[in-house]
């Protein structure tokens, strides 16, 4: 099935159209949020905040942003192997 097709399925079930027609207000709703998904609608993004502590000197800041962006990285990767984002 291509992208294409995923999407004009996911559009007829929901608007309960065609062989769809007696499709649940849950199978309707879920299937709009598949659609709107595959088209990119809408993003989930989670950033994880840097506390800024005044007492940290260039080098520890640094430190901190990597250490952040490492974790951010092991997540994506993690996410990846089981198909979606975390």
């Amino acid at each position: 099935m291509t992208r294409v097709e995923r999407q004009q399925l996911w559009s007829d079930m929901a608007r309960a159209r065609g062989e769809f027609k007696h499709a649940t207000i849950d199978e309707r709703r879920k299937a709009s949020e598949l659609l709107g998904k595959s088209q990119a609608d809408f993003v989930e993004v989670r950033v994880a905040p840097i506390i800024m502590d005044p007492h940290l000197n260039e080098d520890q800041l640094i430190a901190r942003v990597r250490d952040f962006l490492a974790l951010a990285d092991e997540r994506a990767r993690e996410a990846a192997k089981h198909g979606g984002v975390s």
